[in-house]
């Protein structure tokens, strides 16, 4: 009984998250800007996953082991580093170099 609460619920998981996609997307208007930004996201995180470290790690006496899940983690570490930097360096460049500010511009 319980198995099949599980899946109902699953299901309605699945179902809710296809129709915000398709809520969210159906309107979007796709732009060179985005493609690039999408596909430097994806580069990046394949770069990070491809480039992670694999040593086990021992944890509170035991060894965790597992290639994927090490890569996974380090892989959404590096990634989340990287895109801080670019977004503080996005501030610094916008805001100190090229005042491209939206109250400064008449």
């Amino acid at each position: 009984m319980i198995d099949a609460i599980l899946y109902i619920i699953y299901a309605l998981l699945l179902v809710v998250v296809v129709l915000t996609l398709w809520s969210a997307l159906r309107r979007v208007r796709i732009t060179p800007l985005m493609i690039g930004v999408s596909a430097g996201l994806i580069v990046l995180l394949l770069l990070t996953y491809f480039l992670a470290d694999t040593t086990p790690l021992m944890i509170n006496g035991q060894e965790y082991a597992d290639l994927f899940w090490l890569r996974v983690s380090d892989m959404l570490i590096w990634t989340s580093i990287v895109l801080m930097i670019v977004a503080i360096a996005g501030v610094v460049i916008c805001e100190g170099v090229l005042r491209c500010s939206n109250s400064r511009r008449k």
